[in-house]
């Protein structure tokens, strides 16, 4: 090979070199790349270190903001995770309830009216929405006790009764008042025990024979 082939194989290399020097961005040029793609907007006179610092910039803000939303939806899981269902109200349930109402209960009861001092007991009828309305007679000053449901013991210690009395002022006039008093006294009694229901059970047999 001649030494002007040489020369021009060298020049073509160098020219290759060249060209591929230029096709290179530089660290600006590649800045201003991705500042575009960051959408950040900077001056066209922009320095190479400012620019940096812009991305850089945004760059840490994204990581932050990212961050925490991160820790919102932690914290919001777990107070999904917290929360537990509230209970639902329990309907009323009637054959309960009327069960619960119809417990016995051995009472002795006295009355304290006037109007029922000479009878031998009264027939109570009361009831609700649940039970509907049911009665039963109730004998007065039974010392051995007497069974009666519990929605009728609650009945008997609501009654009153009207009570009218006289009273003087200071010149001597009277008056007539009135006021409102219980209308039995009721004493609750132990249940029976299974021998004392036993010697009732014989008591009446022997007076169904007779």
């Amino acid at each position: 090979m001649s030494s002007v082939d040489q020369d021009l194989d060298q020049d073509q290399l160098d020219q290759e070199e060249d060209e591929q020097e230029l096709k290179q961005p530089t660290r600006l040029e590649s800045l201003k790349a991705k500042a575009d793609k960051l959408g950040i907007k900077y001056k066209s006179n922009i320095s190479e270190t400012a620019l940096a610092k812009k991305i850089e910039s945004v760059l840490s803000d994204e990581s932050t903001a990212k961050d925490e939303s991160d820790e919102v939806d932690e914290s919001e899981q777990d107070d999904e995770e917290e929360e537990e269902p509230k209970p639902k109200p329990k309907k009323l349930d009637k054959a309960h309830e009327r069960k619960r109402s119809q417990k016995l209960v051995r009472v002795i009861v006295r009355p304290l009216d006037p109007r029922r001092t000479q009878l031998d007991g009264e027939l109570v009828m009361t009831g609700n929405s649940a039970i509907g309305t049911t009665g039963k007679f109730v004998p007065f000053n039974i010392e051995a006790g007497f069974h009666v449901p519990e929605i009728i013991y609650n009945t008997l210690k609501d009654r009153t009764f009207t009570e009218f009395y006289t009273v003087q002022d200071k010149d001597g006039n009277e008056h007539t008042k009135s006021r409102q008093k219980k209308a039995f006294i009721i004493e609750v009694l132990d249940p029976l025990t299974e021998e004392e229901i036993q010697e009732i059970k014989i008591r009446q047999q022997a007076t169904l024979q007779d």
